[in-house]
């Protein structure tokens, strides 16, 4: 728990609304496992869909010392922006956070940062998550890191259709076990409920079918 630690001290007050990562010990050890794969390799650049207090974006500035996060939330919680503003204080030109839809982002936009990674835990509906891989996939983005697989049926879905389809160009690379904050508040939680499992999706052919 010690990058929790880290976390819990520069906000040592902070009462979250909605479920995030936990920054355990496994949930490092599973991450930093997985990027540091020869054949996958740390992202360089991260845009984040979906802030909240910022854990993720925490963890993966931690984790990575190279990588740059920028993340967007629509803002609705008090606490949002004010750890924004902190974890840029911690992080600098690292971080960059802007109150923004996702549905405003364009492929052109994604271009134009170089993004090779974009992280996707924002609108889980199935309109919301169809339009966030939709911009990824015509960005050409190499890595999709599509989180809360095992909670929403739209995401599991959206996922699977996308793996077996040859209209679509990723592929499943990994899927990433992690804890999230219901560890805290019920030990006694079922599995599926007590770990987070995200998808990493490598863009692995050419087309880009839009999901309808």
């Amino acid at each position: 728990m010690i990058m929790q630690k880290k976390f819990d001290e520069h906000f040592p007050d902070l009462e979250v609304k909605e479920g995030h990562m936990l920054l355990t010990d496994l949930t490092v050890e599973t991450f930093t496992a997985i990027f540091n794969a020869p054949d996958i390799g740390v992202p360089k650049k991260i845009l984040e869909i979906g802030f909240n207090a910022g854990h993720s974006a925490f963890g993966f500035l931690e984790m990575f010392p190279e990588t740059v996060v920028h993340s967007i939330d629509l803002g609705r919680h008090t606490y949002t922006r004010p750890c924004a503003q902190k974890i840029q204080s911690i992080f600098g030109e690292r971080f960059k956070f802007g109150v923004k839809n996702s549905h405003d982002i364009t492929p052109d936009n994604i271009i134009g940062e170089n993004y090779d990674m974009v992280y996707i835990d924002g609108d889980h509906s199935k309109k919301g998550i169809s339009n966030d891989y939709d911009i990824c996939n015509k960005a050409k983005v190499e890595w999709i890191l599509i989180d809360d697989y095992n909670l929403f049926r739209n995401i599991r879905e959206l996922v699977d259709h996308i793996h077996i389809s040859s209209d679509h160009p990723y592929t499943v690379r990994a899927r990433i076990k992690f804890d999230n904050n219901v560890l805290l508040k019920d030990p006694e939680a079922k599995e599926h409920h007590r770990m987070t499992t995200a998808i990493l999706l490598q863009r692995t052919g050419t087309t880009d079918e839009t999901i309808q």
